[in-house]
């Protein structure tokens, strides 16, 4: 009789099952499909996307069953984070709100204690949790819970709770939508912190200011692309927070894409900070390195920032053996800057040919330039066929669509040449 997979010894099911082409939602097939295919898929390691905001609440559905059984966290070996916020113009991407028994609450307090995760002004990622609205505060709340994790990837992060930017009305109909309330609470959305559809402050961000959660204890990996904006500039990052990923005990490549050093600001400056858009100066005095980062491949891709903030990364740097920076057009430095210089007299393992320092077009898309950036080209494509866009934001370029885009163009040069 011929062998069939259930013969198979459990290594070879396992090498199988873990293939990089296995979906989680083939691992979950798999474990239906009897005892035997149960026990070997539970010990596959899970490379997951972690979507914010998705109408489906996969994040929140996802910590519910972290919840119930912690073990699940110790299999995740990778994390990509994508973006789905709400949109106030499409009532199919208003997802609901998140409630909690209270037994779930109780352990999600436990865990803000035993993490510092606290519920403040300058730390409300316990309260986001808790409000159930803004599912990229779960983003700590997975850290605490996944120490295996390898992977990092933050992705090109959108921070507003309703992006575009909406009308107060567009606002107050999500805030109903969205809570289930039948009148809005006007207390809530115009100064609320839980409904922070004006003041964009990214929750992980404020978690590497606490404490070193397990998820990012033995991080190898770990890329960290631009906000969106509306007026489509580069989101700061505040250099505190580029220095905690950076120091990361197992870091070995970091990538850096589209983002504007500045130096750190909290919540209550947040609106200074907007006004006043090139604060950068910074105390080097605050910035004394006590340990080196063990990072050997760092990337700056279209980033900005000035000599002052790359002499301090540079200081905290000792073991890269590759460095890329390609800076855009309007970056801060002066004439004589030589960035060379600093990251070689930090980095006896790096030589002149390993460093790349170029400048680069604007990552975030300005008109005008030669070399468009593909989120260009997409933003253009969205403006013709507007109806193209699904609740991820992807382009569905169908034939019907590109018709309808092209008859609505017609029309507009029709009306134009009428006037």
């Amino acid at each position: 009789m011929a062998a069939t997979i259930k013969d198979l010894p459990v290594e070879t099911l396992l090498q199988i099952f873990s293939d990089e082409t296995f979906t989680n939602a083939e691992l979950f097939n798999c474990t239906m499909t009897c005892k035997r295919f149960c026990s070997v898929a539970s010990q596959c390691p899970i490379n997951y996307t972690f979507r914010v905001d998705h109408p489906s609440r996969p994040a929140w559905k996802l910590t519910r069953a972290l919840l119930r059984d912690p073990k699940i966290g110790e299999r995740f070996r990778s994390i990509q984070v994508m973006w789905h916020r709400r949109n106030p113009r499409k009532l199919r991407t208003w997802t609901l709100q998140w409630k909690w028994t209270q037994e779930e609450e109780a352990k999600l307090r436990i865990m803000f204690q035993e993490w510092e995760l606290a519920i403040g002004y300058e730390c409300p990622v316990a309260a986001d949790v808790i409000y159930g609205v803004n599912s990229e505060a779960l983003l700590p709340l997975l850290l605490c819970f996944t120490p295996k994790l390898t992977s990092f990837d933050y992705g090109r992060a959108d921070l507003y709770l309703l992006s575009p930017f909406p009308s107060n009305l567009q606002n107050e109909r999500a805030f109903c939508y969205c809570t289930r309330s039948k009148k809005p609470d006007m207390e809530e959305i115009k100064y609320g912190r839980r409904w922070h559809s004006v003041v964009p402050c990214s929750r992980f961000h404020m978690a590497l200011e606490d404490t070193l959660l397990p998820g990012l204890s033995n991080i190898t990996s770990f890329t960290h692309k631009s906000h969106v904006n509306d007026d489509r500039s580069m989101s700061p990052l505040s250099l505190d927070h580029f220095l905690a990923i950076l120091l990361l005990p197992r870091l070995q490549s970091l990538e850096i894409f589209g983002c504007d050093l500045r130096p750190p600001f909290r919540m209550s400056d947040i609106y200074l900070a907007q006004r006043q858009d090139r604060i950068r100066r910074i105390n080097k005095d605050d910035y004394i390195p006590t340990r080196q980062s063990p990072v050997t491949r760092l990337e700056f891709i279209g980033c900005g920032g000035n000599y002052e903030q790359f002499e301090v990364i540079a200081s905290y740097t000792g073991s890269l053996e590759s460095i890329r920076i390609s800076l855009v057009e309007d970056s801060p430095l002066e004439e004589g800057d030589d960035l060379l210089s600093l990251f070689l007299q930090s980095n006896r393992l790096l030589t002149e040919d390993q460093i790349s320092i170029e400048d680069s077009p604007d990552v975030v898309g300005e008109s005008g330039n030669e070399n468009e950036s593909d989120e260009d080209s997409d933003s253009v494509f969205n403006k013709l066929f507007p109806d193209s866009l699904d609740e991820g934001g992807s382009i569905r370029s169908t034939r019907a669509t590109i018709v309808r885009g092209f008859k609505k163009i017609r029309k507009n040069i029709f009306n134009a040449r009428g006037t």
